[in-house]
């Protein structure tokens, strides 16, 4: 499903390489377990240790029971202790000797044992093997309204992940970029941002020499309150706009959040001090990874998707734009695209965040404007607002997909699955706007089979 065949053909290989080595190993010891047994005389019996190599589970789980069996004493497998009151001869002397010298081999074959576990599972995981949604390690708030995460095993926001320095083992040209979730306050938001950043998880465990870098939940909370996806992922706190018609109120259009969101963003110190990638990815709740997309942005061009519904020439929104438009810039040369999924240089989204933010709030009073731009009003902000300050997009279908109705077959090589629009087919339907106070169910059905 995740499209990466050599990755499953080298991680079979890799697997097939540490069971041989497991075995070699335990083969070796059962050799040394004999000669102990001979040694210590023929009332010793032979300690048999017990390997679990199961494709299912975790590898912490699988490790833990081996150390288990391989910490249980003298019982059982070992031979027994001296019962009480019989005095020890020789011979049970040589068999207690043998039997601390098999202790001590179990404990090394555990050891290594549980080590290879630990391998192979890491590799299944890296594979597309789903993994666990338990939070993260505890993350440590910050003056500036933002969260570390002290122990993670991922890049935590403070650490820049801006050049192969971090990543030794990988290639020379890497040019990652600082993943930026947009987010509002909610239970509807929450249970998205929640699956978005298990996949951005699961691609940085799959790829962790992609362009993919740290990453950033943008969340507008009212009064900046915070909430217990902080205890999960990264998140800096940014004010949610009032509802009402002032400056700084959201007009009755809750996506006037994303401007404002990162108008915070750039002009604070967490911008300044923690994200140190030279590029920025700016995505929102319901965008699910299923590869990381390649930083192809310059810091003069930034990447975009290619939105059907963006096109500045529609005899039916054109009017419209060309209102917004400088003098002398026609809407033929306004990108259809949008500000996210958005690969842009961080001083580029810098200058433009504010301007971004000014065109949306002059949209939103716009009667023109609000009737025919609507639910992607914010959207068209961005778009003119680039346009006005001569900024001009790489146009790519590949970086997103957006499936709607009976879905679509075009999925190969495509980055991050959009599912803004409802999927029906036959009698089964999946639509995210059915949980928007609640969370999906843990057994929604699947697709019928022709699907």
């Amino acid at each position: 499903a995740d499209g990466a065949g050599g990755q499953l053909r080298r991680g079979g290989t890799m697997r097939a390489a540490l069971s041989k080595l497991v075995a070699a190993a335990a083969a070796l010891v059962l050799l040394l377990l004999f000669h102990t047994n001979a040694m210590a005389g023929s009332s010793g019996r032979l300690a048999i240790v017990s390997m679990r190599a199961s494709s299912h589970g975790t590898g912490d789980k699988h490790s833990s029971d081996a150390q288990s069996d391989a910490s249980q004493g003298d019982g059982g497998l070992l031979p027994g202790k001296q019962a009480q009151g019989h005095p020890k001869s020789s011979s049970d002397t040589a068999a207690q000797h043998g039997s601390t010298q098999m202790s001590e081999l179990r404990r090394r074959l555990a050891a290594a044992a549980s080590a290879a576990q630990r391998k192979m599972s890491s590799k299944e995981d890296g594979e597309g093997k789903p993994q666990s949604l338990s939070p993260s390690p505890p993350h440590t708030a910050t003056a500036a309204g933002g969260v570390t995460n002290e122990h993670s095993e991922l890049d935590a926001p403070g650490t820049a992940d801006h050049s192969t320095s971090a990543h030794a083992d990988c290639p020379a040209g890497r040019r990652p970029y600082h993943v930026v979730m947009t987010a509002a306050s909610g239970k509807y938001q929450e249970w998205q941002s929640r699956i978005a950043y298990y996949h951005y998880q699961k691609q940085k465990r799959l790829d962790p020499c992609s362009d993919l870098g740290s990453f950033t939940r943008l969340f507008n909370s009212p009064q900046k309150a915070p909430d217990t996806l902080m205890e999960e992922m990264p998140t800096l706190l940014v004010s949610q706009l009032d509802h009402g018609r002032c400056k700084e109120c959201d007009h009755g259009f809750i996506v006037m959040n994303r401007p404002w969101g990162v108008v915070q963003l750039v002009e604070s110190e967490y911008w300044r001090e923690r994200i140190g990638e030279e590029y920025v990815l700016v995505i929102e709740t319901d965008h699910m990874l299923m590869r990381p997309p390649k930083n192809e942005a310059t810091p003069e061009r930034p990447v975009g998707f290619g939105f059907y519904y963006m096109t500045g020439t529609d005899p039916k929104l054109q009017p419209v734009v060309q209102k917004f438009l400088a003098p002398g810039i026609s809407p033929t040369t306004v990108d259809a695209v949008g500000p996210s999924p958005l690969i842009i240089h961080k001083p580029m989204l810098e200058r433009l965040a504010r301007p971004w933010w000014d065109m949306s709030l002059k949209m939103k009073g716009d009667s023109d404007a609000n009737a025919v731009f609507g639910w992607v009003l914010e959207m068209w902000g961005y778009n003119i607002a680039a346009r006005n300050m001569g900024i001009r997009h790489t146009v790519s279908q590949d970086i997103q997909v957006e499936p709607q109705g009976i879905g679509t077959d075009d999925m190969e090589g495509k980055c991050i699955y959009h599912y803004t629009f409802g999927l029906v087919i036959g009698g089964w339907r999946l639509d995210k706007r059915g949980y928007f106070g609640r969370y999906p169910s843990d057994h929604i059905p699947d697709p019928p089979m022709c699907s």
